[in-house]
C-alpha cells in the first residue's frame, strides 16, 4: 500500500495522520499527534504500535484504522513510496513571501496559443507534476522545451519537491 493511499483511507475513516520522516506515521483522532492511537514505522517492515491509552471508547472505525495500519506496516518499504511530486520553478519571484514563480498550465496555454484545452490549475503555487506528467507536458507544449530541462530529482533549484500531504 502506498503512503498516500494509507493516509487517504485513514482520512475517510475520520482520522488524521502525521508523517514524521525519521519516525513513521502517527494516526490520531482529534487534537494533535501526541494523542495517537496507532503508529507505523518507516524504517522496517512490520514496525507497528498501538497506544491503548488513546483507544478507550474506540468504535469500529478505530478497528478499521488499525487493520489498515497492519496492512501498511507489512508493505515492503520500497513499495510504499509514491511517484515523486514536484513543482517547476521557472523564475525567481520579486515578492518577499514567494521564492519562485511556478509553471502552471494556464501560463503554458498563454504561451502556445494552440487552443488546447487547459486543466484547471491545481493550486495557486502552480501545477504539481510527476516525472511522467512532466515528460508529457514537454511533449504537449514543445515551445517550452528550450526553456525547461529534463526532470532531474537532484536539481532542487528547478524541481521543488512537494511533501506528502499530512494533517496538522
Amino acid at each position: 500500500m502506498k503512503t498516500s493511499e494509507f493516509i487517504k483511507k485513514i482520512r475517510e475513516l475520520g482520522f488524521k495522520a502525521k508523517v514524521k520522516k525519521a519516525n513513521g506515521i502517527f494516526v490520531f483522532g482529534s487534537g494533535d499527534y501526541w494523542d495517537w492511537f496507532v503508529y507505523v514505522g518507516s524504517e522496517t517492515v512490520s514496525d507497528i504500535e498501538t497506544n491503548g491509552d488513546n483507544l478507550s471508547g474506540a468504535d469500529d472505525n478505530y478497528a478499521k484504522a488499525v487493520k489498515l495500519a497492519v496492512d501498511y506496516a507489512f508493505t515492503p518499504i520500497n513499495e510504499r513510496e509514491d511517484e515523486p511530486k514536484f513543482r517547476v520553478a521557472i523564475r525567481p519571484s520579486y515578492y518577499k513571501d514567494m521564492k519562485y514563480y511556478y509553471l502552471d498550465l494556464l501560463e503554458a496555454g498563454y504561451a502556445n496559443e494552440t487552443g488546447k484545452k487547459l486543466e484547471p490549475i491545481a493550486d495557486e503555487l502552480g501545477k504539481e507534476f510527476t516525472p511522467k506528467s512532466y515528460k508529457g507536458f514537454l511533449e504537449d507544449y514543445p515551445e517550452w522545451r528550450p526553456f525547461l530541462p529534463d526532470y532531474d530529482p537532484d536539481n532542487l533549484d528547478v524541481f521543488i519537491p512537494v511533501p506528502v500531504e499530512e494533517d496538522k
